[in-house]
């Protein structure tokens, strides 16, 4: 064998080294000295020790070759009879030799059975390079493949192909180790669906979050703004459920039959016969049409219509999707119909306010300007020509026009707070400040206003529903202080508390009133509905006055 050839010259070479040596030193110095009887005798005696020490050397090396080899002989038949991977044998033709049992199993075939390499594998034996002396390799020795059993299926391996030269026969072989990866495979595949689903479901959950985001935005069903968020909805629809069109039904208040609001592709109301039904389910299929029906208090109010809905009938996902859309509409609807109530709810407190601003101030101012001009009528002399007192008409008619005035800034005042001058996109301080110069010139009270230096940038932390409560309160306490106060200046003041709350002190340097003493009875200058405010917004109302010493107003939201 090829590995015993270094010992083999190893042995020649040492022992020609050794006679030539030795002959070299015989002839030149010992052939002199030494008789022949023994010199024959020293050098047939050399010779002897020598080749038996070089003889056991050279058989001792080979023992241990042969005995490695033979325990790797071994641990390579333990390795090809028990390995779970198919091992196959080829002669260099292609032809199968041997395989082991994993072989067996995985290819449903024997030894016995006349097999070759492309019977069981797609690619040929000879395309592979197996010569390690190239430096080239066509295809890596490592790959992917199928193959083929008995039965004609096909299973999915890793093979791995060795050339086994240098065996004692002359015949060269190729061991081709082939691991299934079916059980890979199947892995792969479970964690493709799981990655699909997932993304699937991040989608949907994104689709659904923008779909509330839109609908949240919606107050009055009624309006324009509020069609076309419906036509994006519409869209967002079809495009999550994929299906071919989408519309949206819907019979607002006050209605009897359904309108038409929006549709991906039609633009005429469709004939519809069940929308005279009742009793729906949370959503029924109807030929390829998918209707999910949304209600408000229990009464259908619409109904979404998606057609081309197969794929949604053997999907639970999907149809959960569907009830999620379902729950958008319905909750939608219902906050529409809670701020329409809220709204004509304002309007009435609204009314009431002014109604009853009007009662104390310009009503009273009117009858004033009647009791006056009554006065003035009876200057007028009806009978004997007498003179008209100029001192007494002089007194009256300023006392008209003072009257006159008042109500007709009383009026403007009025006006002043219908119009309120907060915008709510601005920054809170921007509007108060906007508002408190228009009160300022309206009524030559001056105004100081102190803000916290981080008032601007925080104050989208307020919500829409308590600003709005939050500068009726500030409109009430002005109005207070120029009706009642008799104040030159006001002072208010916005700052944050530790809580993460907002305080906001009103403090004038007006009259002030005696307060411990109204606080049994009934509660005057709007400091009843102040206070009802504050507490729909869950804050606290103090107020702080006595006769003489102005007043302050504490509000604390949070």
């Amino acid at each position: 064998m090829k590995k015993y050839r270094k010992y083999k010259m190893l042995a020649i070479l040492i022992t020609s080294f050794f006679i030539v040596s030795y002959e070299l030193v015989r002839h030149y110095m010992l052939i002199d000295y030494l008789p022949k009887d023994i010199d024959i005798l020293f050098s047939s005696i050399l010779f002897i020790v020598v080749s038996i020490i070089i003889s056991h050397y050279i058989f001792h090396t080979l023992e241990k070759l042969e005995l490695q080899t033979y325990q790797k002989e071994i641990e390579a038949k333990a390795l090809f009879d028990n390995s779970a991977d198919g091992i196959f044998v080829f002669n260099a033709r292609g032809e199968a030799l041997d395989m082991n049992e994993g072989a067996k199993i995985l290819s449903g075939r024997s030894t016995t059975d006349s097999l070759t390499f492309d019977m069981l594998f797609p690619t040929s034996l000879s395309s592979f390079n197996l010569d390690y002396t190239k430096k080239e390799i066509d295809l890596p020795r490592i790959f992917e493949s199928t193959l083929t059993k008995k039965d004609g299926t096909e299973a999915p391996v890793s093979l791995t192909l060795s050339d086994m030269k240098d065996l004692p026969d002359s015949e060269d072989k190729i061991a081709v180790i082939a691991r299934d990866l079916s059980e890979r495979k199947h892995m792969e595949n479970v964690i493709k669906e799981l990655y699909a689903e997932a993304t699937q479901k991040h989608y949907e959950t994104e689709s659904l979050y923008q779909i509330s985001r839109k609908m949240a935005t919606i107050r009055d069903l009624s309006t324009h703004e509020a069609r076309m968020i419906f036509e994006t909805v519409a869209h967002k629809i079809q495009k999550l459920l994929n299906v071919r069109d989408v519309s949206i039904i819907l019979r607002t208040s006050g209605q009897k039959d359904y309108s038409f609001i929006a549709s991906t592709q039609n633009d005429n109301f469709p004939d519809y016969a069940f929308l005279k039904e009742e009793g729906w389910e949370e959503f029924e299929f109807i030929d390829d049409n998918i209707i999910i029906p949304f209600e408000s208090k229990d009464t259908n109010v619409g109904f979404i219509i998606a057609e081309g809905a197969q794929k949604i009938k053997t999907s639970m996902q999907q149809q959960e999707v569907v009830k999620s859309i379902k729950q958008i509409f319905s909750i939608t609807i219902e906050n529409s119909q809670l701020y329409r109530k809220l709204k004509e709810v304002t309007i009435i407190e609204e009314r009431e306010r002014l109604a009853r601003e009007m009662h104390d101030g310009l009503a009273q101012d009117v009858s004033s300007i009647s009791m006056k001009l009554q006065v003035l009528k009876s200057f007028i002399p009806i009978h004997n020509n007498k003179s008209i007192d100029a001192v007494k008409l002089q007194k009256l008619v300023n006392d008209l026009e003072k009257l006159t005035n008042e109500a007709y800034h009383e009026i403007r005042h009025h006006l002043f707070n219908l119009r309120t001058p907060f915008h709510m996109q601005k920054p809170f301080n921007e509007s108060l400040a906007n508002y408190a110069d228009i009160f300022e010139q309206q009524t030559c009270i001056k105004v100081n206003l102190l803000f916290d230096g981080f008032l601007s940038k925080d104050d989208n932390h307020l919500s829409q529903d308590v600003k709005v409560h939050v500068i009726r309160i500030i409109q009430e306490a002005l109005s207070n202080v120029k009706k009642h106060a008799n104040a030159t200046e006001v002072t208010l003041k916005m700052s944050r508390l530790k809580n993460g709350g907002w305080q906001i002190v009103i403090e004038d340097n007006g009259n002030g009133f005696n307060y411990e003493y109204r606080e049994g009875g009934q509660e005057r200058y709007g400091l009843g509905i102040m206070k009802e405010r504050t507490s729909l917004v869950g804050g606290e109302f103090h107020i702080d006055t006595r006769r003489g010493t102005g007043t302050r107003i504490i509000l604390s939201v949070p």
